[in-house]
């Protein structure tokens, strides 16, 4: 009881938070804490999208695989997609980043710049960030589509959400732990897609049969 009321006694009492002079701080706390709190839904509700595209997909068997792409929007989406993923791995792959885990390679880079301040790594380094940035955006416009009758698409959006969740720990480590763990569901997902093209290759049609009249 008495821990109580001294536990009250203590949270009555002004902290060094209250003050004035830290007024700028506790703002920018609260925006800081805003901002990874949005960003945290948005990559939530990213995965969910992915998430329940793979399921229908799976319910139907992915039947209608290679439907033209009739809203053009997702077309548009899709392109920009390939075009700044093909850059980014680029520069992912560039020869002067010779470790081949991607963390590794950023982290590299970012201890060179550290050290020496060259403005190639510096460029280099700010183009990967700002090339993570605009991927994801783009993540997040595809996911609102129903991707279930695109199988291909799926399986390129779950590759490269993989690597953008691993450069994405790099960059913003206050979610580091959070995009590690999210980047296991995509590498979970783009297995199930795996296993369901595997299974449909080797697994016989079965002939439709009448249903038995009792």
């Amino acid at each position: 009881m008495n821990d109580l009321i001294n536990s009250n006694k203590d949270l009555s009492e002004p902290c060094y938070l209250d003050y004035v002079e830290y007024s700028e701080f506790m703002e920018w706390y609260s925006l800081e804490g805003n901002t990874q709190i949005i960003e945290l839904s948005r990559q939530l509700r990213t995965y969910l999208n992915y998430r329940s595209s793979l399921i229908r997909g799976n319910l139907v068997n992915f039947k209608n695989e290679n439907i033209s792409y009739k809203t053009e929007n997702l077309l548009k989406n899709k392109q920009k997609l390939i075009s700044l993923s093909s850059r980014f791995v680029a520069l992912l792959n560039n020869e002067m980043l010779r470790e081949k885990n991607i963390n590794k390679k950023i982290l590299c880079l970012i201890d060179r710049v550290k050290i020496h301040h060259t403005n190639y790594d510096i460029n280099l380094l700010k183009e990967i960030k700002v090339l993570n940035q605009k991927i994801w955006y783009i993540l997040h416009l595809l996911s609102e589509y129903d991707l279930s009758n695109h199988r291909d698409l799926l399986k390129l959006i779950f590759k490269i959400a993989d690597i953008c969740c691993n450069t994405a720990s790099i960059f913003d480590y206050a979610l580091s732990h959070f995009y590690q763990e999210i980047t296991k569901n995509y590498q979970q997902m783009e297995r199930e897609l795996i296993q369901f093209n595997h299974e449909e290759i080797f697994t016989p049609k079965k002939v439709k049969e009448d249903p038995i009249l009792i």
